[in-house]
């Protein structure tokens, strides 16, 4: 069990710091309403009940328990992947660790609420990225150090 404590912790941290700050943006914010946080960078409260990028969204609700079984698989699927690699690649654990916590995140919110909470927006001009949350930020980290790992990293160099 020792030798899980390091990813265990790293997805905590994760899922409390996503749940937390839903909780407070959501109490705080006006839905809708943009608070600027510098250029660039608004916090939008935003309930998104579909997929990443709103896929699903203008459905009547089934999404939801899709959705749900989906997040339930693919995080079962991800903590057999950690429990196999956490011996043999220590960094391919931390990036599916990643992945796990951000799916964990959402799926808390769709069990709630029937939706998820995204409150991040980032924009360029009249150019606006689809606003995401803390879960969606572990999610997208985590992708992108397994997709660099498997591209530029040999097996024997991840340890």
């Amino acid at each position: 069990m020792k030798k899980y404590f390091p990813y265990m912790a790293l997805l905590l941290v994760i899922v409390i710091a996503d749940q937390v700050s839903k909780i407070l943006l959501d109490t705080y914010l006006e839905y809708g309403k943009a608070f600027n946080i510098m250029p660039g960078i608004d916090f939008l409260l935003v309930y998104n009940p579909g997929a990443a990028f709103g896929i699903l969204s203008d459905q009547p609700g089934w999404q939801r328990w899709f959705l749900i079984l989906v997040s339930i698989f693919i995080s079962a699927i991800l903590v057999f992947w950690i429990k196999r690699t956490a011996e043999t690649s220590k960094i391919e654990s931390f990036s599916i660790t990643f992945i796990l916590a951000g799916a964990i995140g959402n799926l808390l919110d769709r069990l709630m609420y029937g939706y998820v909470i995204d409150f991040i927006h980032l924009f360029w001009g009249d150019i606006s990225w689809p606003n995401f949350n803390i879960a969606d930020s572990s999610i997208t980290i985590g992708a992108i150090l397994f997709i660099y790992i498997q591209v530029f990293c040999k097996k024997e160099f991840q340890n």
